[in-house]
């Protein structure tokens, strides 16, 4: 563990030694592995300066919300960034340009790529402005798809984040923790436990991230899904918060749709 305060990437990931691009998005980090991996890591992964490799101990581990809480665990103190190993880029949407001549054809937002020095930026405004509203919890836009950005709504204080990229203040509570028992929706689970305690969220929604499972290609956690236990575990979801509150559309996604009733953005 580093005496080093700034905010750090912290990266679970299973069986994917060598392809671990996240690597290359931000300017510092650990990969957090089962402990029996870690030597497959340290030999096959491309590890820039600033990064290293962490073996979860097995009596940790198990599934992915056992190691998000080992991970809050082994980094108390400090401001943890916990974001899968399949990321390309984060980006972020600036502006917009005319699709067509006529004004009443959609705009569409440019997109931007951020530098290792920008993502820095990132993560020290996303921790400090978390703080400033009143939550220990901030995460970018879910939304890829540059049509669902919308300029009058920066940022949010009512929606979940995910773990693709989920920012959890040094200040958290010790018994704020993922459900291990909910490990294929932790994430959901977590933003609702957050928003039930602090009734607040920070959400920057002009930034976003891109990942290799957003598209066709395997990664991430992909291979720790199975497609019933997730409807199961979304049935689960719904059960403890309800179904005003969660709402599902398993006909095209097995991942919820949140309401929460707080007012704000």
């Amino acid at each position: 563990m580093t005496d080093d305060t700034r905010p750090l990437a912290v990266v679970p990931s299973f069986g994917r030694a060598g392809n671990v691009s996240t690597v290359r998005v931000f300017p510092r980090g650990v990969i957090a592995v089962p402990a029996r991996q870690e030597e497959t890591y340290l030999a096959l992964q491309d590890l820039p300066p600033g990064w290293s490799v962490w073996g979860i101990p097995e009596e940790e581990d198990g599934n992915i919300a056992k190691a998000r809480n080992a991970i809050l665990r082994h980094f108390p103190g400090r401001d943890v960034l916990m974001a899968d190993d399949d990321l390309d880029h984060i980006g972020k949407w600036e502006g917009f340009y005319q699709t067509a001549p006529s004004r009443s054809k959609p705009r569409m937002a440019l997109e931007r790529r951020l530098s290792l020095d920008d993502v820095d930026w990132l993560l020290e405004t996303g921790f400090r402005m978390a703080r400033e509203v009143g939550t220990v919890l901030w995460g970018i836009n879910v939304a890829r798809d540059r049509r669902f950005y919308r300029p009058y709504t920066p940022f949010g204080l009512t929606s979940v984040v995910l773990g693709t990229f989920m920012g959890v203040c040094a200040e958290r509570d010790p018994g704020l923790a993922f459900d291990e028992d909910l490990w294929l929706k932790e994430d959901f689970d977590f933003s609702l436990r957050v928003l039930h305690r602090y009734h607040r969220i920070w959400r920057m929604n002009a930034y976003y991230y891109d990942a290799e499972h957003l598209g066709e290609s395997p990664g991430g956690l992909t291979g720790r899904r199975d497609m019933g236990e997730e409807v199961r575990q979304a049935h689960r979801l719904q059960r403890r918060w309800g179904s005003d509150v969660v709402k599902l559309q398993l006909h095209r996604s097995t991942n919820p749709i949140v309401k929460v009733p707080i007012r704000g953005v």
